[in-house]
């Protein structure tokens, strides 16, 4: 999720394989849904680092 919806609500829709994010009626994040109960996943966006 962007960072400028930390404390912002959302919207999120489940589908069977994904779930989507929106805020303010726009998609702003896709995700694999996870199958196992309390399981994680660690994506890391190339946009967090910063340019040399």
């Amino acid at each position: 999720m962007p960072v400028r919806l930390i404390g912002k609500r959302v919207r999120v829709i489940l589908h069977a394989s994904h779930l989507v994010m929106y805020g303010r009626n726009v998609e702003v994040a896709r995700h694999e849904r996870l199958i196992a109960k309390g399981g994680c996943r660690l994506e890391l966006s190339p946009w967090g680092r910063r340019p040399r």
